[in-house]
């Protein structure tokens, strides 16, 4: 009895030794595979992240080129005005010297109103550009400004994943180191009893 006693205690011991092992393994590898998924997680915050940036960076650089297309459109509205006024008072000179009275106080007048009123018209053209592509530019620096957030919370997003990961695989390491001790202390308790015989809870 006391030999079936012992060849128990020893493979009970050796199949302690050997759960501890598989189980510490476990843990390890639990905690590698915790590290990758934080780096996969961390990588995928930083892809994010970078691709926002740029997308906002995108649209900036389109608003900077429409605050281009405004202004240069409003400089040729406002020659188009001026052309037509010009044109306007050539016509009326034209007609009051052929009436005979290109020098009437009345045609000067009229001539220096003309002017006048095309010249308001021109500089309203004029503003409406320049106030359009200052909202456009003022967009584009509010993008700008977005994407250097996105990009800066992805840093810290990235950087907050790989933490979480890191404390979790040390958390499933030292559950590993306990586990394989505690194998450890069951086997060599069951070994010491099988040295004496099988004394102690067998027998």
């Amino acid at each position: 009895m006391a030999e079936l006693a012992v060849a128990a205690l020893v493979g009970s011991a050796v199949a302690a030794g050997g759960a501890a092992i598989v189980g510490s393994m476990g843990q390890q590898q639990a905690a590698a595979d915790t590290i990758a998924g934080g780096n996969l997680a961390s990588q995928g915050a930083l892809e994010e992240a970078r691709s926002a940036y740029q997308s906002y960076y995108y649209k900036a650089s389109q608003e900077r080129l429409l605050a281009q297309e405004d202004r240069a459109s409003a400089q040729a509205d406002m020659r188009n005005t001026q052309q037509k006024v010009s044109l306007t008072q050539s016509a009326l000179r034209a007609r009051a010297a052929a009436d005979g009275g290109g020098t009437d106080p009345t045609v000067v007048a009229l001539s220096d109103q003309i002017a006048k009123q095309g010249s308001i018209a021109a500089l309203t053209d004029m503003f409406k550009g320049e106030d359009s592509a200052r909202g456009r530019l003022d967009q584009a620096r509010g993008y700008e400004m977005t994407g250097d957030a996105a990009l800066r919370g992805g840093d810290y997003k990235s950087a907050a994943l790989q933490f979480e990961a890191q404390s979790k695989a040390r958390a499933l390491r030292t559950q590993s180191y306990a586990t394989l001790l505690g194998g450890a202390s069951d086997m060599l308790g069951k070994f010491g009893r099988a040295g004496s015989g099988g004394k102690g809870g067998y027998g």
